[in-house]
């Protein structure tokens, strides 16, 4: 006589009710397509399609140095990412979604930064149209630079003193506690914080979390929390227009 064990029945029992796999791996595509074509500095914003509970999104290998990932916990759900390329390059950006123990086959989305990418075919209409604004508040914009006065090239110092670049700053950072300072610091990496508030002592002792660490350092917060993670971070812009555009990204 042959025995058979609970769990063989039940799972016998509904191979018979449900002849297809309930706890099949999910579906998974990317709204957006697999090729995005984008500027340095762009909000590049990627939608999964999943019937996943969890969607994963990672920059394989040195590349995320390259290509900053705004920090998900800033965003309404993880379907969606958002990426902000800091050189011109060829980047690959692998999406999975989970669902009960089963994965996705992973998607691959390859980015071309400040170079045209394969030319798609012919397509059957236009394509979606841009993604919903990064949820991210930009009158609430902090910025701070760190650098080293030792080190700073001519072309770093005439962009730190720049006319333009602090009016900016004066005009679009939020007002500080004492409704006389604006909300950006430009500090000696030596400078001691330990007399100033919390947010900025906890942006001024930030760890970079992509080890890309190299001053003039910009630090770019959207949050009044000095829990939250910088929106931003990275070594500053060479030039002033493209700090112009790297500010407009999150200041408006």
């Amino acid at each position: 006589m042959i025995h058979f064990s609970r769990k063989m029945l039940i799972t016998f029992t509904l191979s018979l009710l449900f002849p297809y796999n309930l706890f099949a791996a999910p579906d998974l595509s990317i709204v957006e397509g697999n090729t995005i074509n984008a500027n340095k500095f762009d909000f590049i914003t990627l939608h999964a399609k999943t019937d996943g509970a969890n969607v994963y999104w990672v920059v394989p290998g040195t590349n995320s140095n390259k290509l900053q990932q705004i920090p998900p916990d800033l965003l309404k759900n993880n379907t969606a990412a958002i990426f902000v390329p800091k050189e011109d390059g060829v980047y690959q950006v692998v999406c999975y979604s989970t669902k009960g123990d089963e994965s996705s086959t992973p998607v691959i989305v390859t980015i071309n930064v400040g170079q045209p990418g394969p030319g798609p075919g012919p397509g059957p209409g236009p394509g979606p149209g841009p993604g919903p604004t990064p949820d991210i508040d930009k009158s609430k914009m902090h910025v701070l630079v760190k650098y080293k006065p030792s080190s700073l090239t001519p072309a770093q110092q005439t962009i730190l003193e720049s006319q333009q670049f602090r009016e900016y700053l004066n005009s679009h950072t939020v007002m500080g506690p004492d409704n006389k300072t604006h909300e950006w610091r430009i500090w000696d990496q030596s400078s001691n914080v330990s007399n100033e508030s919390k947010l900025w002592q906890s942006l001024f002792t930030h760890n970079p979390s992509n080890n890309d660490y190299t001053v003039p350092y910009i630090i770019i917060s959207n949050s009044n929390n000095p829990d939250d993670k910088p929106s931003f971070e990275g070594p500053i812009p060479t030039n002033i227009n493209d700090l112009n555009a790297l500010l407009k990204k999150y200041g408006g």
